[in-house]
């Protein structure tokens, strides 16, 4: 997987894996621990090569200390985040105009 050809949901997914363990200050090895994945994996869904599976995903916020819904809830508002600014450039999207209208407003007051 060419790292330009990424995908907006694998971007959102490196993107939250590496806040997420930063956060917790944790190196890859002691996710690895806390997580039961191997370091090599981790190392590997950071870089994009490749994806959790279900029980991975949940393995991951078991070792976050976390539900798997609120690992979700973080990959969904980062997600949110990421796209509306990648569509903050497309005409019609009703999120980037609903965001220009609030710069806009905010400018004035």
């Amino acid at each position: 997987m060419g790292m330009a050809k990424q995908s907006l949901f694998d971007k959102t997914f490196r993107q939250m894996m590496v806040e997420m363990r930063q956060e917790h200050l944790y190196t890859q090895k002691s996710l690895s621990v806390k997580s039961g994945l191997s370091r090599q994996f981790i190392s590997q869904m950071e870089a994009g090569l490749r994806g959790p599976s279900f029980e991975s995903f949940c393995k991951l916020a078991w070792g976050l200390g976390i539900s798997p819904a609120k690992l979700s809830e973080r990959f969904m508002a980062i997600y949110e985040r990421e796209n509306v600014r990648v569509q903050s450039g497309s005409p019609g999207s009703e999120a980037a105009e609903y965001i220009k209208k609030a710069r806009e407003s905010g400018k004035r007051g």
